[in-house]
């Protein structure tokens, strides 16, 4: 595996094995990097949604804190999954698209 080449610590995430960072590089070696050039995130963990129906923003905004009626068609936003006390579960993207749809991106394991 190339990332334990490189000498990744690796952990395991919804059945994924996944680096988290690399020997020879800080976490703000890896930012300013990422922040001066680019960077590719692999999304191959993350689990991809679609919620159709009349109700679908109403169901979105019940359990994110993402303002699904401000957003235009084809425009999406960085939100929260919220558990029953009103806290954080864990961070998603999400979409409304012109297919009279809304696209969600999560971790898997939420």
């Amino acid at each position: 595996d190339c990332h334990l080449k490189l000498n990744a610590k690796m952990t395991e995430f919804a059945g994924y094995s996944m680096p988290l960072t690399y020997q020879s590089h800080t976490v703000l070696d890896s930012h300013n990097w990422v922040r001066s050039h680019c960077g590719i995130f692999d999304v191959s963990h993350m689990l991809q949604t679609v919620i159709k129906g009349r109700d679908r923003n109403q169901l979105v905004e019940s359990i994110t804190v993402a303002d699904v009626h401000g957003l235009h068609q084809d425009q999406g936003t960085l939100s929260l999954f919220t558990n029953e006390n009103g806290g954080i579960r864990d961070d998603l993207i999400v979409n409304n698209t012109k297919l009279n749809s809304i696209y969600l991106v999560s971790n898997a394991g939420c």
